[in-house]
């Protein structure tokens, strides 16, 4: 993966992780593939610039979070989330949103609990000056809080997700449908992970009436 000189030798090396991660050899790979290095190279390889390296690549990323223990979800996160949003090249950040699509898919109750941490990053990303970066963050950001089973708001997502899009225009009416609802179901930390930053920008609101309700 690290071979400068050779497209092919890069290319190969992800293919391997590819074929190791799709057989029960990934058993075998889990407990190095992190420390040893190797997450981090292909997460560098995203950006390659040979565009069958950067699609083998991601391919072995994703093939290795849908057939990993679900419970690592927490530890492959970190570094996708930092990608995310400090990566300097689009395609990283690209690539970094789809290996997050797969989590979503194959590890739902583990991505939901860390909904906390991954919500505040995408709500950065749907504002990058990359049209690529910001479309697949949106795409992301409403695959992720399709998670949140609290039934009190589960009507109320796609005006959150607005509300995050958009706030100037959608979060004094984004409150105003909360401020009616009546919470019977526990909220619990994925629920909040969406209606905190709602809540945060209402209190910025410089009408007195948004804040009160935000209060309430």
């Amino acid at each position: 993966l690290n071979d400068k000189k050779s497209p092919a030798a890069r290319e190969g090396a992800a293919h391997a992780v590819l074929t190791l991660a799709q057989s029960e050899a990934v058993r075998a790979l889990e407990p190095l593939f992190i420390d040893s290095g190797l997450y981090a190279a292909l997460l560098e390889a995203f950006a390659d610039k040979m565009p069958a390296v950067r699609t083998a690549a991601v391919d072995a990323v994703v093939a290795y979070v849908k057939a990993m223990n679900p419970w690592a979800t927490a530890l492959v996160l970190p570094a996708l989330l930092h990608e995310i949003k400090t990566a300097g090249k689009w395609q990283v950040k690209t690539g970094s949103l789809a290996v997050l699509n797969q989590l979503v898919v194959s590890a739902p109750v583990q991505t939901a609990k860390l909904t906390p941490e991954i919500v505040p990053v995408l709500s950065e990303a749907i504002w990058d000056t990359k049209a690529d970066v910001k479309k697949a963050a949106r795409d992301s950001l409403e695959k992720t809080t399709a998670l949140v089973s609290n039934k009190d708001i589960e009507r109320f997502i796609p005006a959150l997700i607005k509300a995050l899009i958009n706030p100037v225009e959608e979060v004094p009416n984004t409150i105003t449908l909360l401020s009616a609802t009546t919470f019977v179901s526990e909220v619990d930390s994925p629920t909040l992970s969406l209606m905190v930053p709602l809540l945060s920008r209402g209190l910025n609101e410089k009408l007195t009436a948004t804040k009160r309700k935000v209060a309430v």
